[in-house]
């Protein structure tokens, strides 16, 4: 009896051990920091540092760019385009970001729907980011991207030599009104050679146009503007220095135009509308914006000068009805005036040939601020 009671308190040892050990070995390969593995040759670690810049892709043979902005701050800015970059993008989704080892989670509203998403990323060397879909993630970003090179802006290559070939302006030639006023619908290519950022290259840079600080200034005006509705952006040289004006388009006729000077560290800016375009001589300084609508229309003629934009002279086309028929009045600064003295004035003040269009080769916000970073 005695020997039967030692050998079930032997057994009973003997399994308590057993259990102990096998709680030591859980206990110990669940506390065990897995090894540190190097990434995929190629593959880069993951960081905002690294992340902030525009990335794009595109697909279907350009049919449609994809871009996402990744800013300071966590921000970033996803916008889906037509292979059209004047026209207004298909989707545009403004939210925030965080990392989270090769985790990039996102959150933005949609529709009026507040929405969270992870994707799992590989940033390689190359400058690529694939953002690809996991469990309970998001499908909304996946795609392969490439990083927006920080190009210098086309505007600003001149053409240093003394044997620079430089295109003679039009001819003066009397045009007709269009719909929208006084000045005619403009094919683009008057006013002297048009590069990229619709600016001409036709002088040397001066000590002030290697001084980036409009840069900057611009960039964070930009920063501003877009979340007020201005979607697509140029830089013109309206008056006669080196440092470029900014063109602003707003995404819909109410929110209108806008062209800014930056001068002795400020930006200028005159509001202006949409509906009929601006126009502008290049390096006079003269800008003409044209508005109008059902039997009403407007021409304003402005000039820049010392950083200051003063209207020279507004006016204005009504269609009247009268017992018989319909008629048109004119005034010129507040002043009615017969049809030929309307189109006198502004003929003499701004010329016959027409100026270069703001528009012309402006692009969207995530394209256009790679060009000033």
């Amino acid at each position: 009896m005695e020997t039967q009671s030692k050998k079930n308190s032997g057994n009973q040892l003997m399994l308590a051990i057993i259990i102990i050990a096998v709680i030591a070995v859980i206990a110990i390969a669940v506390t065990k920091k897995p090894e540190k593995t190097e990434p995929p040759k190629g593959q880069i670690p993951l960081s905002e540092e690294k992340l902030i810049a525009c990335w794009h892709r595109e697909e279907k043979e350009k049919e449609y760019r994809y871009d996402i902005v990744f800013e300071q701050g966590n921000g970033f800015i996803y916008s889906r385009f037509t292979g059209d970059e004047i026209s207004p993008s298909l989707v545009s989704i403004h939210g925030k970001f965080s990392i989270e080892g090769n985790v990039i989670a996102v959150s933005f509203e949609l529709d009026g729907e507040a929405l969270s998403e992870k994707y799992s990323a590989v940033l390689t060397e190359e400058n690529k980011l694939t953002l690809s879909p996991i469990e309970n993630g998001g499908k909304t970003l996946v795609g392969t991207y490439v990083k927006e090179g920080e190009g210098e802006i086309e505007s600003e290559k001149k053409d240093t030599s003394e044997n620079a070939e430089v295109k003679d302006e039009p001819d003066d030639e009397s045009s007709s009104p269009s719909d929208c006023g006084a000045s005619s619908e403009p094919t683009g290519n008057e006013g002297g050679n048009q590069s990229d950022g619709g600016a001409a290259t036709d002088s040397k840079p001066s000590e002030q146009d290697r001084d980036s600080s409009w840069k900057k200034a611009y960039l964070d005006y930009i920063n501003q503007a877009y979340y007020e509705g201005f979607i697509s952006y140029n830089l013109i040289y309206v008056d006669d220095n080196d440092v470029p004006e900014l063109y602003l388009c707003g995404a819909g006729e109410y929110i209108g135009e806008k062209i800014c000077t930056y001068t002795n560290g400020v930006i200028v800016e005159l509001p202006l509308y949409r509906l009929c375009g601006t126009s502008f001589k290049e390096r006079s300084g003269l800008i003409m914006n044209s508005n109008g609508h059902m039997g009403y229309y407007s021409d304003s003629l402005y000039k820049l000068e010392n950083g200051v934009f003063t209207r020279l002279h507004y006016g204005t086309i009504e269609e009247v009805e009268t017992s018989t028929s319909y008629v048109y009045v004119y005034t010129v600064d507040g002043v009615e005036v017969a049809g030929a003295e309307y189109y006198r004035v502004f003929a003499e003040s701004y010329g016959t040939d027409v100026g270069m269009e703001a528009h012309l080769q402006a692009q969207e916000y995530p394209r256009f601020i790679s060009r000033l970073q």
